[in-house]
């Protein structure tokens, strides 16, 4: 939806501007009824125009409720980022950081969510949202300490190995130490 307007221009030329906007409400009315297609399809089989017409007024009504809520989220989601970043850099306007966009939107996924959900033999499991979010903070953790970015206190960021070491020598030599 948001490349209608370079897509057309550069397809068509600037004189095709005025078709944008009904391109862009095609879209969207597409994407709120492709859902309901195949049903339909089946429906059309059986004649009974009432019980489609229901269907598809039901479906639109349930997927906009969809999209509202996702979009929200990712406002909500794009907010908390921004809010998040205003508080770590102390500036009044913080540039948009997308690893921190995404797991403030898998946080309220999972707020609206729950942490748990069915599996597919029925069990309550963790929800997939968690461990997207914990590897999305590991490769983060990855790519800093591989980029050498400093801290706080202008030391480079330890890699994985390097926090092993540090714990294994300090239970290593635990018994050891004598007190001065």
């Amino acid at each position: 939806m948001l490349l209608s307007r370079p897509g057309v221009v550069l397809m068509y030329g600037e004189r095709y501007d005025a078709v944008v906007l009904a391109l862009r409400v095609m879209i969207v009315v597409g994407g709120l009824t492709m859902g309901e297609a195949a049903f339909n399809a089946l429906l059309s089989t059986t004649d009974n125009q009432r019980m489609r017409v229901v269907f598809a007024c039901l479906s639109l009504v349930v997927t906009a409720g969809f999209a509202f809520t996702l979009v929200l989220m990712a406002v909500l989601a794009f907010a908390l980022s921004m809010l998040t970043r205003m508080v770590v850099e102390g500036t009044s306007e913080p540039d948009p950081h997308l690893p921190t966009i995404i797991v403030w939107f898998v946080l309220c996924v999972l707020l609206i969510g729950g942490p748990m959900v069915r599996g597919s033999q029925g069990q309550p499991v963790v929800h997939p949202g968690l461990t997207e979010a914990r590897g999305q903070r590991a490769i983060l953790h990855r790519l800093i300490a591989a980029l050498r970015l400093p801290d706080e206190d202008g030391a480079a960021v330890p890699t994985g190995r390097q926090i092993g070491s540090v714990a294994a020598n300090a239970a290593r030599w635990a018994g050891h130490r004598k007190e001065a």
